[in-house]
């Protein structure tokens, strides 16, 4: 769960801004150590030079920051009946442990958005992950 984002965003005219006018290497810098360098990083800043995904991303931040939105999506989390597993990167700044029963699996060196930067280590941390709940799940089903 990502930690209560800054307040700046809960005014959707600065979030706006900061999408159109803050520098697309500051923002690569955050997602990963690589900037702009990293291909996967480069392709999203590449988008984010157009007019219309700035403001539709300027707008998620604008909802997900709003306090009223954390507490619903923690509650979701928390009432979930299927096992959850949340991956994260080791140098991704706004993430928070939302609780001790949701196991956390942190990806070295990566930032917010390991399974786009990270693919291959995101792939090997599931394989073992998914390939025992598929035999779970096929064992259950011949029952």
């Amino acid at each position: 769960m990502q930690a209560q984002a800054a307040k700046i965003f809960q005014i959707q005219t600065i979030s706006n801004l900061i999408f159109r006018f803050v520098s697309k290497d500051k923002i690569a810098k955050n997602l990963h150590p690589d900037g702009q360098k990293n291909l996967s990083v480069g392709y999203a800043m590449d988008s984010l030079r157009r007019v219309s995904v700035a403001k539709h991303i300027s707008g998620y931040m604008h909802r997900i920051s709003l306090p009223q939105q954390r507490v619903s999506q923690t509650a979701l989390l928390n009432e979930l009946g299927s096992k959850v597993e949340i991956i994260v990167g080791e140098k991704d700044p706004i993430v928070t442990r939302i609780s001790p029963n949701i196991p956390v699996h942190i990806i070295a060196g990566a930032g917010h958005n390991p399974h786009v930067t990270h693919v291959e280590a995101v792939y090997d941390y599931l394989t073992p992950v998914l390939t025992k709940y598929i035999s779970t799940t096929a064992q259950l089903s011949d029952v």
